[in-house]
């Protein structure tokens, strides 16, 4: 059997690198590990930020993790008043009703047209949040990885370092590769080319804008 090689978006980074974990136990070849944004450090962290969020509002840890998860949702599609919104989340009397929230707000924007399926995607969102916060790397990777991060992630990644924290689970090489834009523009037009470019490990042909 060959190398398997393979790579990870955001919280696919967990997944990438615990299945690069496991076909090492197995004593299977890796060949490539390519992380896009993310790493089980990082990843961790920010869903580990909830814990927090809980004792500060005096609710239980579940509803301040789900609240958050569906202000960081919404985020991903509009513009949210994060402080109102996460208000009236907590608020609601059930998980069931936070994620409807969530829903309708979203079907209010005109970008979907099918509640079942923004609403699974919602329940989706804080079930992968959920992992990542209990996730735990109980084993160094051996090998190496290549790190595309985006220009603006350094402000999240705070005390983690330019890798994320990859430096903390891994005893090869992590190859960085920063890229202009955020954790979503990162991979549209010109710095898509570049996002690719560092995954084939040459030099783009056109530089990223």
């Amino acid at each position: 059997m060959g190398a398997v090689h393979l790579g990870g978006y955001s919280f696919g980074a967990c997944v990438a690198f615990e299945m690069a974990l496991q076909l090492q136990q197995a004593q299977r070849t890796v060949g490539h590990l390519v992380l896009l944004d993310g790493s089980p450090v990082e990843i961790g962290a920010i869903a580990g930020r909830y814990r927090g969020r809980a004792r500060t509002y005096g609710v239980a840890h579940e509803v301040e993790f789900l609240s958050s998860a569906m202000c960081s949702f919404m985020m991903l599609f509009m513009t949210v008043d994060f402080i109102k919104v996460h208000r009236e989340l907590l608020a609601a009397d059930s998980q069931e009703s936070r994620v409807a929230y969530a829903t309708e707000v979203l079907l209010q924007t005109g970008l979907f047209h099918e509640r079942s399926g923004l609403e699974e995607a919602a329940w989706s969102y804080y079930k992968k949040l959920v992992i990542a916060d209990r996730y735990q790397v109980d084993e160094h990777y051996h090998g190496n990885i290549t790190l595309i991060r985006t220009e603006y992630g350094h402000a999240r990644s705070e005390g983690r370092g330019e890798d994320y924290g990859l430096h903390r689970v891994c005893d090869g090489v992590v190859t960085v590769h920063r890229i202009a834009g955020d954790h979503v523009t990162f991979m549209e037009g010109d710095r898509a080319v570049a996002t690719a470019s560092a995954i084939l490990g040459h030099p783009a042909p056109t530089e990223a804008c």
